[in-house]
């Protein structure tokens, strides 16, 4: 399992993700992680001024006739081999739009059963003169229904998410056991109607953004330890940003960052 968080501030995009991976085992019907937690679940597309980042079921079926047949890794040979059918002229707009018709067309979706994935794509793009950020989430869920790709409920989506939020295009995203950050949310939208009245990426200086990430990342993990159940977040935190001039930049967790405390046993 996974946690995702990407935020477009004023002065950049950030996109941050745990590094664990869990597998579901069918005969025991549990969660299993291996010892290695150093999965990288974000990946840096330069040529297109955009970076993707991906939650959920990592190993996808593919159907009978796909340019890939059987069950494939979805960033280490599904996306790749997509990324070989972008034109020079795509954004992010029209990755995400070109991506949901890929997944339609060559996963079996009658293979996820409960266990869905999806991607965030964030990334800049020309406006009226002006680069401005963007935030797409390519997954299964209602989308927009005034396009007509985005009618049948059991096809993957490409929604915009800038246009969620209440200053758009700053959008905030979260993916995957995102429940402890969902928790936070919705306290918020209790008591001030919305939660970019509290938090509001508009505001946030690069900085704040990915600290707040790596704070919310780092929260789930520690509310993990106490709850007894599969622990589905964990590993180093990996952060990525996107300026404007298309810098990159990888943040790395630290100690002082950490906010994770054992159980006791």
């Amino acid at each position: 399992m996974t946690l995702l968080i990407t935020m477009a501030t004023k002065n950049g995009i950030v996109m941050g993700a745990d590094s664990k991976i869990s597998t579901w085992d069918p005969t025991t019907k549990k969660f299993i992680t291996p010892q290695s937690l150093d999965a990288t679940k974000i990946i840096e597309v330069k040529d297109h001024h955009m970076a993707v980042s991906f939650w959920g079921q990592l190993d996808i079926h593919l159907k009978h006739g796909a340019q890939q047949t059987g069950r494939k890794h979805l960033i280490n040979d599904i996306f790749p081999t997509f990324l070989n059918n972008l034109l020079p002229d795509d954004n992010v707009d029209t990755a995400s739009e070109k991506f949901r018709d890929y997944i339609n067309s060559t996963v079996n979706l009658s293979k996820l059963k409960d266990f869905a994935f999806g991607v965030h794509m964030a990334g800049y793009i020309s406006k009226n003169g002006r680069k401005e950020p963007k935030v797409r989430h390519v997954c299964l869920s209602s989308g927009d229904n005034k396009d007509p790709h985005q009618a049948d409920p059991n096809k993957f989506k490409s929604n915009d998410e800038s246009q969620n939020s209440g200053n758009p295009p700053y959008a905030m995203v979260f993916n995957g056991f995102y429940y402890v950050v969902d928790a936070l949310v919705n306290w918020v939208r209790q008591n001030y109607g919305d939660i970019y009245s509290m938090f509001s990426p508009k505001k946030m200086s690069l900085n704040q953004a990915v600290n707040f990430t790596k704070y919310l990342i780092n929260i789930t993990k520690g509310f993990q330890s106490y709850t007894g159940e599969p622990q589905l977040v964990g590993g180093s935190v990996k952060i990525l940003t996107i300026n404007k001039k298309s810098d990159y930049r990888w943040h790395k967790q630290t100690s002082r960052d950490s906010l994770v405390f054992k159980a006791k046993s």
